[in-house]
């Protein structure tokens, strides 16, 4: 394919529609109308969350822009939720065999008044309730001074 031959063109999602094509990792399609009227099937890509699109569909189209063409098997490049799309949440779950997040910063997992954040200086802070730590054998606390209360 040459490089010449890719084409970029911004649209809107209106729809979800299932794959053709069976793949090694299962993918689905997505329909994207395009500024010109056309509406072009394309590949979703692992990243994008079909389950996220197909709520956000249901408030709204979402903004799109898609790579290739009818004769280039086109791609679901990237897409650009609105605000209205905020309010849209999912349930995640994933079974890997391993599992890295990697954060320049700050990484902060929350839910309600429970918290865990990992800062790039070191600090690791975890909020909550109630803190449950259990272990089947030795549990250990260490640091170069530990205050309890």
């Amino acid at each position: 394919m040459a490089a010449q031959n890719l084409a970029t063109q911004l649209g809107e999602l209106q729809g979800i529609a299932d794959c053709a094509v069976v793949a090694v990792v299962s993918r689905s399609a997505v329909e994207v109308e395009l500024e010109d009227g056309r509406v072009l099937t394309a590949r979703c890509p692992q990243h994008i969350s079909i389950e996220w699109l197909a709520a956000a569909l249901e408030i709204a189209p979402v903004a799109a822009i898609v790579a290739g063409s009818n004769e280039l098997r086109p791609t679901l490049w990237g897409i650009f939720p609105e605000p209205r799309h905020d309010a849209v949440r999912l349930a995640v779950q994933m079974r890997v065999e391993s599992l890295s997040i990697d954060s320049a910063e700050r990484v902060r997992i929350a839910c309600g008044r429970s918290r865990i954040e990992l800062a790039q200086s070191g600090e690791v802070v975890v909020r909550g309730r109630e803190l449950l730590s259990r272990a089947s054998e030795v549990n250990r606390i260490k640091g170069a001074r530990v205050r309890i209360n």
